[in-house]
């Protein structure tokens, strides 16, 4: 009696030592593993900031608020409901009660490596708090990205504004060659179940140091095909399939086929061709759903040493927006002095060809200034 006594005291774990144990120490590596994911995550700043989008290729995951390493420097990366760039995370609303403003471009305009309210976007913000800005642009978009991007924002998530304002950059042409074969397509409808356990697998993938290690010997930092093709700065597909030799041949002509023949003919006239395009395309999406299109052009440190100052990025915007009576603003001239190249280390980020603080600042003083904000 007192042996029978004794085994219904004891608890299902008691009853179950080797279970007990095994679940115990598959608790305590998981813990461990988050913990080591989480270390690793903020030393390294690897955490994912974008997401696939199956109609305009990758956006900014919305509603984050993490610190970022961009270079030498860390700062802070906070995106609102929309998934575009701001000061914090918040929720916007698809119409505004005041006149709205979207820039779109790519790493540029997006103000990578600095915090929303240093970029010029968030410059213009806070100078002009009568109207909305807001900034949809993302590292690595180009014409076809601002095309798709815009038509979606407009036709499936109903959001409305008033001007667009497109920010061109030199990359964009050689990215319109990494896209071509991109083809869009709207999302699947996904029950609240199937994406319920889709985000909760993301979460483990994404917090796990185990299968961060084991993305990353696939060959990327992302958990799939999809995310992988996400990532900013890679292309969609092989270098060698858009006649770039290696990734750092595709790195190296970049920004050069502006004043390379060798290189424009290579590759720049094609791809010249196809963002004139696809700008063509926003051009008439503008035009049908009763929106302003202004278009921005600037110089990379590239065009600066050159003193590229009518290179062919410039002829070719001023051209378009001449024949389609549209806003063209020229930052060339505001870079580009007398080949004075110190312009360079007081404007762009120390051994990167993006803006620091001060270059966003400075193209904003010249919005500001011309009054192309009303």
């Amino acid at each position: 009696m007192n042996e029978v006594t004794n085994k219904k005291k004891k608890n299902i774990f008691e009853r179950n030592p080797k279970i007990t144990i095994t679940f115990l120490l598959l608790f305590v590596f998981v813990i461990l593993d988050c913990i080591i994911a989480q270390l690793v995550s903020k030393k390294e700043s690897k955490k994912h900031y974008s997401n696939f989008h199956s109609y305009y290729h990758h956006a900014l995951k919305p509603n984050l608020d993490i610190k970022y390493t961009w270079g030498k420097g860390e700062y802070k990366l906070s995106t609102n409901s929309l998934g575009f760039k701001d000061s914090v995370s918040l929720a916007i609303d698809k119409r505004s009660s005041k006149k709205r403003f979207l820039f779109i471009g790519d790493s540029f305009t997006e103000g990578i490596g600095i915090d929303f309210g240093k970029t010029f976007v968030g410059i213009l913000k806070s100078h002009y708090p009568e109207f909305d800005i807001q900034n949809a642009g993302v590292r690595s978009y180009s014409p076809k990205l601002y095309y798709l991007k815009t038509r979606y924002l407009i036709e499936e998530e109903h959001i409305w504004f008033d001007e667009l304002v497109v920010f061109i950059d030199i990359s964009d042409i050689q990215d319109e060659l990494v896209y071509e074969n991109f083809i869009p397509h709207k999302p699947e409808m996904k029950s609240f179940f199937t994406t319920l356990a889709e985000n909760i697998l993301t979460f483990i993938k994404e917090n796990s140091f185990i299968l961060s290690i084991s993305t990353k010997k696939n060959g990327g930092n992302s958990t799939n095909q999809d995310n992988k093709r996400a990532v900013p700065g890679r292309p969609y597909t092989e270098p060698a399939a858009n006649g770039f030799s290696s990734d750092k041949d595709y790195q190296r002509e970049r920004p050069r086929w502006t004043f390379d023949d060798e290189i424009y003919r290579k590759w720049g006239k094609r791809g010249i061709g196809l963002a004139i395009r696809n700008m063509q395309k926003l051009y008439d999406l503008c035009t049908r759903n009763g929106i302003k299109l202004t278009i921005a052009v600037y110089p990379w440190p590239d065009q600066i040493r050159q003193n590229d100052l009518e290179c062919k990025e410039v002829i070719i915007w001023k051209d378009f927006a001449q024949l389609h009576q549209i806003r063209f603003i020229d930052f060339f001239p505001d870079f580009i002095t007398a080949q004075d190249t110190s312009v360079i280390k007081k404007y762009f980020i120390e051994g990167d060809v993006h803006w620091n603080e001060q270059g966003h600042k400075k193209i904003a003083d010249k919005i500001i200034l011309e009054n192309y904000i009303q």
